[in-house]
């Protein structure tokens, strides 16, 4: 049968002197992983700020091209009138 000694041995100091600095190396990573997540929270933050202003920006765009097209688009339709107007002159000369 085993037998249990109340002493300590080289091996206990040693075990137990890896078991800290094992524990401490792990608190550490966690620490350092932590704060390299909290970085890349922020930077994909600032990120998706910048997409949305870029976003609002060619949305702006791209209703005054549509309010421009429109505008060329009711001028053409003037020009046209105008065109059969004079038709309608000529037609009405001949």
């Amino acid at each position: 049968m085993p037998r249990i000694e109340n002493t300590v041995s080289l091996g206990n100091i040693i075990s137990i002197v890896g078991t800290i600095l094992t524990a401490m190396s792990m608190v550490g990573a966690m620490v350092y992983w932590g704060g390299r997540l909290s970085e890349r929270a922020d930077s994909m933050e600032r990120e998706v700020l910048r997409l949305q202003s870029t976003a609002a920006a060619h949305e702006t765009r791209i209703r005054s091209v549509e309010q421009m097209s429109a505008r060329q688009d009711e001028r053409l339709v003037l020009i046209l009138d105008a065109l059969r107007k004079i038709e309608a002159r000529m037609d009405n000369q001949n």
